[in-house]
Protein backbone atom coordinates (compact mmCIF):
# COMPACT_ATOMS: atom_id res chain seq x y z
CA UNK A 1 0.00 0.00 0.00
CA UNK A 2 1.50 3.54 -1.16
CA UNK A 3 1.58 6.09 1.60
CA UNK A 4 1.10 9.90 0.97
CA UNK A 5 3.64 11.81 2.93
CA UNK A 6 1.62 14.50 4.60
CA UNK A 7 2.77 17.51 5.77
CA UNK A 8 0.68 17.31 8.79
CA UNK A 9 2.88 14.01 9.99
CA UNK A 10 5.78 16.45 10.52
CA UNK A 11 3.97 19.35 12.07
CA UNK A 12 3.16 16.21 14.58
CA UNK A 13 6.49 15.21 15.22
CA UNK A 14 7.39 18.55 15.60
CA UNK A 15 5.00 19.51 17.99
CA UNK A 16 5.94 15.82 20.26
CA UNK A 17 9.70 17.07 20.12
CA UNK A 18 8.89 20.58 21.30
CA UNK A 19 7.69 18.73 24.61
CA UNK A 20 5.53 22.09 25.72
CA UNK A 21 3.00 20.08 27.45
CA UNK A 22 0.40 21.84 25.31
CA UNK A 23 -2.78 19.55 24.85
CA UNK A 24 -2.73 18.61 20.87
CA UNK A 25 -5.80 19.74 18.93
CA UNK A 26 -5.89 18.74 14.96
CA UNK A 27 -9.26 20.16 13.68
CA UNK A 28 -10.35 20.41 9.88
CA UNK A 29 -12.85 19.36 7.36
CA UNK A 30 -14.49 16.20 7.50
CA UNK A 31 -13.24 12.83 5.72
CA UNK A 32 -9.84 14.25 4.95
CA UNK A 33 -7.46 11.69 6.94
CA UNK A 34 -7.34 13.83 10.59
CA UNK A 35 -8.33 10.20 12.54
CA UNK A 36 -5.61 8.05 10.04
CA UNK A 37 -2.80 10.20 10.54
CA UNK A 38 -3.25 10.85 14.25
CA UNK A 39 -3.79 6.76 14.66
CA UNK A 40 -0.02 6.52 12.55
CA UNK A 41 1.47 9.11 14.33
CA UNK A 42 1.07 7.24 17.68
CA UNK A 43 1.58 4.10 16.56
CA UNK A 44 5.09 5.36 15.25
CA UNK A 45 5.82 6.99 18.18
CA UNK A 46 4.70 6.06 20.79
CA UNK A 47 3.92 2.64 23.02
CA UNK A 48 0.75 3.36 24.10
CA UNK A 49 -1.68 5.50 23.54
CA UNK A 50 -5.80 6.03 23.66
CA UNK A 51 -8.22 6.53 21.20
CA UNK A 52 -11.52 7.97 22.73
CA UNK A 53 -13.92 9.08 20.21
CA UNK A 54 -16.27 11.44 21.35
CA UNK A 55 -18.87 11.10 18.86
CA UNK A 56 -18.68 7.11 19.83
CA UNK A 57 -19.14 4.91 23.02
CA UNK A 58 -15.79 5.30 23.45
CA UNK A 59 -16.24 9.48 24.34
CA UNK A 60 -19.73 8.80 26.30
CA UNK A 61 -17.80 6.43 28.66
CA UNK A 62 -15.01 8.54 29.03
CA UNK A 63 -16.73 11.52 30.07
CA UNK A 64 -18.46 9.49 32.89
CA UNK A 65 -15.41 8.21 33.91
CA UNK A 66 -14.69 12.19 33.75
CA UNK A 67 -17.62 13.28 36.18
CA UNK A 68 -16.97 10.25 38.53
CA UNK A 69 -13.37 11.31 38.74
CA UNK A 70 -14.83 15.07 39.43
CA UNK A 71 -17.09 13.99 42.30
CA UNK A 72 -16.43 15.78 45.81
CA UNK A 73 -18.11 15.35 49.16
CA UNK A 74 -17.95 18.25 51.75
CA UNK A 75 -15.32 17.30 53.89
CA UNK A 76 -13.25 15.28 51.80
CA UNK A 77 -10.02 16.23 49.42
CA UNK A 78 -10.43 17.51 46.13
CA UNK A 79 -8.55 14.54 43.57
CA UNK A 80 -5.62 16.14 42.43
CA UNK A 81 -5.50 15.02 38.87
CA UNK A 82 -8.98 14.01 37.84
CA UNK A 83 -8.19 13.33 34.27
CA UNK A 84 -5.13 10.59 34.88
CA UNK A 85 -8.05 9.05 37.65
CA UNK A 86 -10.77 9.07 34.76
CA UNK A 87 -8.22 7.78 32.19
CA UNK A 88 -7.69 4.71 34.14
CA UNK A 89 -11.46 3.94 35.61
CA UNK A 90 -13.04 2.37 32.35
CA UNK A 91 -11.76 -1.21 32.25
CA UNK A 92 -10.49 -0.98 28.44
CA UNK A 93 -7.59 -3.03 27.20
CA UNK A 94 -5.03 -0.56 27.47
CA UNK A 95 -3.96 0.84 30.87
CA UNK A 96 -1.51 3.75 31.84
CA UNK A 97 -0.67 6.86 30.49
CA UNK A 98 0.88 8.34 26.96
CA UNK A 99 4.95 6.91 27.12
CA UNK A 100 6.84 7.69 24.29
CA UNK A 101 9.20 5.02 22.60
CA UNK A 102 12.88 6.06 22.70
Amino acid sequence: MVELKRDIYSKLVQWKNSDSGKVLVLSGARQVGKTFILNKFAKDNYKKYIYINMVQTSGQEFLQCLQMSNEWKPGLARIEKPLHKALTLPQYKFVGTITRKG
